[in-house]
């Protein structure tokens, strides 16, 4: 019930930035409802889903649904590291033809430009959750 009126709330506030919905018993079956609801509101760059009932899985899923958002905030294409990794494919040059060819071209060529901005939102979203980590420590560290 929970998430069904999240999902709601969700579509009609689209100036959510940052969601807390730790400790609120949600649990894998309701977990579809709420991907979906995150992927439908792409402005929410931040959640919190501790001391809740989700897999390693879905907590994944959920988390990969937010760095896609916190990405397209900062104009970043989504892909996986794999993705980049792999490199162009080897194909016949059709970009003397195809002007869609040659932008594709083009875009290969921008990829080391887009590995560093996307290593650099990664590196981001992991500060931002360790920072989120430590603030919810309840003890000092003293130096």
């Amino acid at each position: 019930m929970f998430c069904e009126s999240l999902a709601e709330f969700l579509k009609l506030n689209q100036s959510i930035k940052i969601l807390d919905i730790s400790c609120n018993f949600i649990d894998d079956s309701n977990a579809a409802t709420l991907k979906d609801s995150l992927e439908g509101n792409n402005n929410i760059i931040e959640i919190d889903v501790r001391n809740n009932q989700l897999s390693d899985e879905t907590v994944e899923e959920i988390d990969e649904i937010i760095t896609k958002n916190f990405l397209a905030s900062k104009s970043i294409p989504f892909k996986k590291l794999g993705e980049y990794a792999a490199g162009p494919t080897a194909q016949p040059d059709a970009s003397k033809d195809d002007p869609k060819a040659a932008n594709a071209k083009k875009d290969e060529a921008s990829i080391p430009e887009l590995v560093k901005e996307l290593e650099a939102a990664r590196y981001e979203v992991f500060s931002l959750k360790i920072s989120q980590l430590l603030s919810h420590l309840d003890m000092s560290i003293i130096f």
